[in-house]
């Protein structure tokens, strides 16, 4: 089955993923891909097109996502 192509932003999204598990994050999370994208473009980026494209890749097979175990922590 031939795999769709990537948009723009997906691309981007794939890109600032490979970069923060290349600087040694053990997971990757939608923030920190948010931060990437806008200190490497310049330009502000939605939390919510990040997590909409992240579906759109774990659709196509390219990435896998799981819900951890709360934590009492705040915000965590």
């Amino acid at each position: 089955m031939p795999r769709e192509s990537l948009g723009h932003f997906e691309q981007l999204v794939l890109l600032a993923i490979l970069h923060l598990a290349d600087s040694g994050a053990d997971d990757v999370y939608g923030v920190p891909i948010v931060d990437e994208i806008e200190r490497r473009t310049s330009r502000p980026v939605s939390r919510v097109a990040v997590y909409i494209a992240l579906r759109r890749l774990e659709q196509k097979g390219l990435v896998k996502s799981w819900m951890g175990d709360p934590v009492a922590e705040r915000g965590g």
